[in-house]
């Protein structure tokens, strides 16, 4: 909750020096079901796959499962007042059942034009670090499956000079709102933009309470890459190296390192658009054990297709599977199918 209210804290504070009147508010958003089906356990709840227990644990979650959710629908609010611009943005992952899944804030910004080339941003968005997204059914998107940035609190700055541009930004990091840490992140990417493609470098320093409470300091460094070729073809992809990264959406924690990435093809041909997609991640000396805490490496491979039904509304398809390594125990698999429904708005 705490960290809920604090975006929200930093967007009301900023706008108290925005004049409010003739602010040109923009609604949107979109309703989604989804539908999925699991041969076997994953350690995190129905609606997403992360990670596949181990073959070795022999609790009722190892079952196979089939889930259904509207949790991925969202609400959302953009703002226009002259240069400044806001955005809050709303789903439904946050706590309670299925049948009352509470909201869960993932944009909660405004941005503030300083020149031509510099802009400011206050609130929470995405990381500045890994800013790809595989394109994927499953809304986990990656995440510790070589998918590393997520969404933080922060103070950004960014400056664009033609194809180059470049971020810095201080954040809060961590999905867990009581970790307390004693200075805040800080963030940086260079990219730039040719004809075809960009391709970004970025950085993070940092430091987290690893799961005995003591202090550990978190070092992220990154490469990204998007690129359109043919017209038809998409492939982007991101690799990093890093140590202490639980707190990024990484695997590693209580001093290991780690290394991973991710790949993603697609082919767009008139209202269908299929893909294929790996990744992965390891650490090092991970502890022998059957919980995510003795997880030393985690990969999915992926195949899916989108059908654009309407101008609104999107059909998805995805089989995928996933691999996950147990320190001393045996591995865990899971194939996962995933019928998605989407209309914009």
């Amino acid at each position: 909750m705490r960290t809920r209210l604090s975006a929200v804290v930093y967007t009301l504070a900023l706008s108290s020096v925005i004049p409010l009147s003739a602010v040109e508010l923009q609604p949107y958003g979109q309703f989604r079901t989804d539908v999925s089906h699991d041969s076997d356990g994953t350690t995190t709840l129905g609606y997403w796959a992360c990670a596949a227990v181990s073959d070795s644990d022999t609790s009722p979650n190892t079952d196979a499962q089939t889930h259904f959710t509207v949790r991925g629908t969202r609400l959302g609010l953009n703002a226009t007042q002259d240069d400044y611009t806001g955005k809050l943005e709303l789903d439904f992952y946050g706590a309670g059942g299925e049948t009352t899944p509470a909201p869960r804030i993932r944009h909660a910004y405004i941005k503030v034009p300083i020149n031509e080339n510099l802009e400011a941003l206050v609130g929470q968005t995405w990381s500045v670090i890994s800013p790809g997204l595989p394109t994927q059914v499953n809304e986990y998107a990656g995440w510790r499956m070589g998918n590393t940035a997520f969404r933080t609190q922060q103070l950004r700055l960014t400056y664009t000079e033609e194809s180059l541009t470049s971020t810095v930004a201080i954040s809060r990091l961590g999905n867990d709102a009581d970790t307390e840490r004693g200075t805040p992140a800080v963030e940086a990417r260079v990219a730039y933009g040719f004809s075809d493609m960009t391709v970004g470098v970025s950085g993070l320093v940092g430091e987290e309470k690893n799961t005995t409470g003591d202090d550990v300091d978190m070092h992220l460094f990154a490469v990204d890459f998007k690129g359109t070729f043919a017209e038809s073809f998409t492939v982007k992809g991101e690799a990093y190296v890093a140590e202490n990264a639980f707190g990024i959406m990484g695997i590693g924690n209580d001093k290991q390192k780690e290394q991973g990435g991710w790949i993603n093809v697609l082919y767009a041909a008139n209202q269908y658009t299929f893909g294929l997609g790996y990744g992965t991640v390891s650490v090092d000396d991970a502890p022998t054990g059957i919980t995510t805490a003795s997880v030393e490496g985690n990969s999915q491979v992926w195949a899916n297709v989108f059908w654009k039904y309407s101008e609104n509304i999107t059909v998805g398809y995805e089989l995928s599977q996933i691999t996950t390594e147990y320190a001393g125990n045996d591995d865990g698999t899971n194939i996962r199918n995933q019928l998605s429904i989407t209309a914009k708005y």
